[in-house]
C-alpha cells in the first residue's frame, strides 16, 4: 500500500516537473519569438490604418460586443457573408487601451504572432526533437501569411484564431495527463476552441484534430474531446442565426 502511494507520489512529482519546466521553456520561447518578430516585421509599428481599418473600427466603436456576436443585424452591419465576431472584439480591445494609436494595434498584433510561433513550438516538440520543432515554427513565421498579417490589421482574426487554436491543443494533451474527470484544462482548451471558432470559421472542422493526434489512446482522446464537441455541434446554428445559413456565405440584412 505505501508502495502504491509512492509511486503515485513520484508520478504526481514527476508531472509538476514537467509542467514547470515546460511553462519556463515556453516563457523562453514567447520572448525569443517576440525579438525574431520585431526584427523581421518591426517595420508594422510606421504603419497608420490602412484598407479595411477604419470600417472595422467604426463597427466596433458604435457596438457592444454582445451586440455583434448575438444580434444578426449588429454584426451584418460590418459584412453579411462571413462570421468572424472576434475581429471586431480585438479592435474594440484596443481602441479602449490606445485610442487612435496604430502604435498599439500592431503592438498587439506582432505579439500574437510571436505567441503563434512560440505555441506550435512547445506542441511540436511532443513529437519532434527541439530544433525540427523551433526551425519548423521559424519557417512558419518567415511565411508570406505571416508576413502579410504582420502589416494588415484587418486579418488579424486569422493569427488570433491560429494562437487560440494552438494554446487550445496544448491544453488538450495536458488534460490527458489530468486524473479529474472534467478539469481545468479540458475547460481552458475548449474556451480556446470556441475562441478561434468566434475569429474565424475555418478552425471549425478543425476541432476534430484532437482526435486524430498521436497522443494517449483514442478512448481516451474521446473522454477529453467532449466539451470541443459541444461547441462543434453549438456552432452551426449559432451561424445559422446570425447570417441566415448554417454553411457558405451568409445573407444581407
Amino acid at each position: 500500500m505505501e508502495s502504491s502511494e509512492n509511486t503515485a507520489l513520484t508520478r504526481s512529482q514527476f508531472w509538476q516537473q514537467v509542467n514547470r519546466s515546460t511553462e519556463r521553456l515556453g516563457f523562453a520561447a514567447l520572448l525569443g519569438f517576440a525579438v525574431l518578430v520585431i526584427a523581421l516585421y518591426g517595420g508594422a509599428f510606421q504603419h497608420g490604418w490602412a484598407y479595411d481599418d477604419s470600417q472595422i473600427l467604426k463597427h466596433a466603436a458604435k457596438y457592444s460586443p454582445w451586440e455583434y456576436f448575438f444580434i444578426p443585424a449588429a454584426w451584418k452591419a460590418l459584412v453579411p457573408f462571413y462570421l468572424t465576431p472576434w475581429l471586431s472584439l480585438a479592435y474594440d480591445v484596443d481602441l479602449s487601451l490606445f485610442g487612435l494609436n496604430p502604435w498599439g494595434f500592431y503592438g498587439h498584433n506582432l505579439l500574437v504572432l510571436a505567441g503563434c510561433g512560440a505555441a506550435l513550438f512547445l506542441l511540436l516538440r511532443r513529437w519532434l526533437t527541439d530544433g525540427l520543432a523551433m526551425m519548423t515554427s521559424v519557417l512558419m513565421l518567415l511565411g508570406t501569411p505571416m508576413a502579410t498579417a504582420s502589416q494588415q490589421l484587418m486579418v488579424r482574426h486569422y493569427t488570433e484564431g491560429l494562437l487560440f487554436f494552438l494554446v487550445g491543443l496544448l491544453c488538450f494533451l495536458r488534460s490527458l495527463k489530468a486524473s479529474d474527470t472534467v478539469g481545468r484544462w479540458m475547460v481552458a482548451g475548449a474556451l480556446c476552441f470556441c475562441i478561434a471558432v468566434f475569429s474565424k470559421e475555418l478552425f471549425v472542422p478543425l476541432g476534430l484534430l484532437p482526435l486524430v493526434m498521436p497522443a494517449d489512446k483514442f478512448s481516451m482522446r474521446w473522454k477529453r474531446w467532449w466539451p470541443w464537441a459541444v461547441i462543434f455541434v453549438l456552432y452551426w446554428p449559432w451561424r445559422t442565426y446570425m447570417l441566415g445559413s448554417a454553411i457558405g456565405g451568409g445573407h444581407p440584412p
